[in-house]
């Protein structure tokens, strides 16, 4: 049963959707949705950051806070005006191929959604950072940084994480932690609708830009998981819409959904700082031009732009404010470890190359071995130049059907066509609110390029990219010059049957969330969170048999930044083993966060040798295993 909790946030987003839209057609849904996705958002960001403050995140709390902010809302729906529902409701005479498409992406929801509900959170990220940051959170009542050997779970922006707490505390589990990933999903589906509406493409390309974003694999895969690649496109997008209306429109409700978005992509990753910049700066460009030589006009601009860039710099004060305090730095120095040491053109080449590549990946090993050895007579020492190369990986091209390395390669060369007939379209006079748009969108892939070093799990940062460049791809595959007679049917036709028929693998058989496997049926569901360490899972079950059998209420967890944490939160919950909670606290931390003073727990749960440890004399090894072993402290 869903828990009757799980109600609230569901029920927050329908009322805000009827108070944001005007008349029930097809076109206000999805804008409705989008500016209710970012208020509730903003809802968790704010109501976090202030029961932190007193020390006060508890179910109690958090569920008082989403009563009175859904009985505001009701007030509010009580006096808006009533919505203006039309003769024909959603507008339901389709064209063949729009029920074709319509009918594919809630397919593709339908089924996501049951995925995101049935598994776990699994994600390899997840179990080191994403959901164990959440456990000690709400172990901690507050969201304050805490000793951790695994930096990334004080760090990098925590937005997503602040809207699994918010699940987890209500429904007292991690059953629906992915649905915030899922939710998003459908806001950057809706994204593309309204994208490409704003951008003046028609009823038919609208709707194929949705598609596009729905069909693409590291979408589809990670619309089940715990990362945070969606939640940040949505905001992304969220930006780049209300910075296209500006254009039209600087009136205060676009200035301040265009901030909302802004503060919000930049509290939820580093990766919105580049993509964001491209837009902000790009967009901004046809508003000064407009200006000409107006001063007052454009000091208007220079003003209201710079209300943009100061509220969305306001809603993560509190974040800045945490990492000042611990590293000197808004944004850590932690994240230097990110950052290429090489900006010749050369290398921009060669990052840009290798990126991209990472989307080519076929089920052929003969193939990718093909075009890797290709690559490297081509890019020579930069294939793996050090500088520009994450530390201790080298180049290849994957081909996988996981969230951390899945590329795409249908819509990758959909891109690359575009890259040369969309210009040829923008000379001739077509789809002139576009050009600005294409040029953001360049300008985001060039930043993240030169400013990132190259990583074999890249491709997911490139969600963002793919998912603006989808209305872009629809004007490309409804030219004329693909729409043409090819095997008694259009070639539209054929790339949309593909894309579809492509993103069917990834939607029923995830590599870690397989639909079709019945695993989930099957199985415990304490096993999927070894999904990608299936060797650990029963040595981890030992380890926690142990201390549960000697009434531990406390353990130490010794590891590094890779540690398999969150699993052993969740091992040793009720529900598993009959036994109560056992709290995780880290032990041997040698980063910033450390804490002196601090009493050794009776056991320490080691994810690595405990030989560094200028503690280990003081333990004894209770139970060694291959990825984890128990140490007991021995006698005064």
């Amino acid at each position: 049963m869903i828990p009757a909790l799980l109600l609230l946030p569901a029920s927050a987003y329908f009322v805000l959707m009827i108070i944001f839209m005007r008349k029930l057609e097809v076109g206000e849904i999805p804008k409705a949705l989008i500016k209710s996705h970012l208020v509730i958002f903003t809802f968790i960001l704010i109501s976090t950051e202030s029961l932190s403050l007193i020390n006060s995140i508890s179910f109690s709390n958090v569920l008082l806070v989403w009563i009175l902010f859904l009985g505001s809302l009701i007030a509010i729906k009580s006096k808006a005006q009533k919505v203006e529902v039309i003769n024909v409701p959603l507008e339901l005479k389709l064209s063949s191929q729009i029920g074709f498409l319509t009918t594919a992406i809630i397919l593709i929801l339908v089924v996501t959604f049951i995925t995101a509900v049935l598994h776990p959170p699994n994600t390899y990220d997840s179990m080191t950072y994403h959901m164990s940051r959440v456990v000690h959170w709400i172990n901690n009542n507050d969201i304050s940084f805490y000793p951790s050997s695994i930096t990334r779970q004080n760090y990098l922006a925590p937005l997503a994480e602040f809207a699994i707490m918010h699940l987890q505390v209500l429904t007292d589990s991690d059953w629906y932690a992915n649905l915030v990933q899922w939710m998003s999903f459908l806001v950057i589906i809706c994204l593309g609708f309204v994208i490409a509406a704003e951008l003046g493409l028609n009823k038919r390309q609208q709707f194929i830009t949705a598609f596009i974003i729905a069909t693409l694999p590291m979408a589809v895969l990670q619309a089940s998981s715990t990362q945070n690649d969606l939640v940040v496109s949505s905001f992304i997008m969220s930006f780049a819409l209300f910075m296209l209306r500006i254009r039209r429109n600087f009136g205060f409700v676009n200035i301040l959904f265009a901030a909302i978005a802004l503060g919000l992509a930049l509290m939820t990753k580093g990766t919105a700082y580049l993509y964001c910049a491209a837009i902000g700066i790009i967009l901004s460009i046809p508003l000064f031009t407009a200006c000409r030589i107006n001063r007052a006009r454009y000091l208007e601009v220079v003003a209201k732009l710079s209300i943009i860039v100061f509220i969305a710099l306001l809603l993560n004060t509190g974040h800045f404010s945490r990492n000042y305090k611990m590293y000197g730095h808004p944004l850590s120095t932690e994240v230097k470890q990110y950052y290429n040491d090489d900006k010749s053109s050369a290398a921009l080449f060669a990052n840009t190359v290798r990126n991209g590549a990472l989307h080519l990946g076929t089920p052929s090993i003969l193939v990718n071995n093909l075009l890797e050895k290709t690559l490297k007579e081509v890019l020579g020492s930069q294939l793996n130049n050090p500088l520009t190369t994450w530390q201790g990986t080298s180049f290849y091209i994957p081909y996988k059907r996981h969230e951390d390395f899945a590329g795409n390669i249908i819509h990758m060369l959909i891109i690359i066509f575009t890259l040369i007939l969309l210009p040829l379209l923008l000379l001739k006079g077509h789809y002139y609110r576009v050009t600005w748009y294409a040029i953001s969108i360049t300008l985001g892939a060039l930043l993240f390029c030169i400013t990132l070093k190259w990583q074999p799990w890249a491709s997911r940062l490139h969600t963002p990219l793919f998912v603006m460049a989808a209305p872009l791809m629809a004007i490309v595959i409804t030219t004329r010059a693909i729409e043409c007679r090819a095997i008694g049917q259009r070639l539209s036709y054929l790339i949309l049957i593909c894309l579809f028929c492509y993103s069917l693998i990834f939607s029923f058989n995830n590599k870690t969330r397989s639909l079709i496997s019945l695993d989930w049926y099957y199985k415990d569901r304490a096993e999927f969170y070894f999904k990608n360490t299936k060797h650990v899972y029963q040595n981890f079950m030992n380890v926690i048999g142990i201390l549960q059998l000697e009434k531990q209420k406390v353990a130490g967890i010794y590891c590094n930044d890779a540690g398999w944490e969150y699993p052993l939160w969740m091992l040793s919950r009720v529900g598993y083993n009959g036994k109560k909670n056992i709290i995780f606290e880290h032990v041997g931390v040698s980063n910033a966060s450390k804490v002196s003073g601090i009493p050794l727990p009776e056991y320490i749960v080691a994810t690595i040798m405990l030989d560094k440890w200028e503690e280990a004399d003081k333990y004894t090894a209770v139970y060694k295993s291959a990825g984890i072993s128990l140490f007991r402290k021995l006698g005064e």
